[in-house]
């Protein structure tokens, strides 16, 4: 919470062309007290094109609907030491932002994405999340209802951790 609240408040409107996610990361990163640790997914939307950095086992995917059916364009790997033991940001940690994976790619108008934490991509299957917005864009892209999506892949992490 605290890295998210260092670099939200700063740059909530105007983003300068020159910052990069690994610039926010270890901005952030830099001004944190608190005890503990996190991992971390950030991403930049400019115009048409998305920058991300990842740490850890947290996470993102971007779909995009073609061919009639929403498919897979672009999905972020695990960095994990070891199982269940991922990479993360902390005053502790010997992780730091620039071990974080970086990638950028053009995006289009409807395309999805997702971002989510473990708690999601360890108790939901890829092919669930497509078929929840499948289900709710069976057609493409619509005015894109985020609340309800993340609603239904919250419901559906809480069924698979509860069993």
């Amino acid at each position: 919470t605290e890295f998210v609240t260092n670099r939200t408040l700063d740059y909530n409107g105007y983003m300068p062309r020159k910052y990069s996610p690994l610039l926010l990361l270890q901005s952030a990163y830099e001004e944190v007290r608190s005890v503990g640790s996190c991992t971390a997914t950030l991403v930049i939307l400019r115009y048409d094109y998305l920058r991300s950095i990842n740490l850890g086992d947290s996470g993102l995917m971007i779909l995009r609907f073609a061919d009639g059916k929403w498919e897979v364009l672009y999905r972020t790997k695990e960095q994990q030491h070891q199982f269940n033991f991922p990479y993360q940001l902390g005053p502790q940690s010997e992780d730091k932002p620039q071990h974080g994976h970086m990638h950028g790619l053009k995006v289009e108008p409807g395309d999805a994405l997702l971002i989510a934490s473990d708690g999601v991509w360890d108790n939901v299957y890829d092919a669930e999340l497509i078929g929840m917005i499948s289900e709710a864009f069976p057609h493409g892209a619509a005015p894109l209802d985020a609340e309800a999506v993340a609603g239904a892949v919250t419901t559906v992490a809480a069924k698979v951790v509860a069993q």
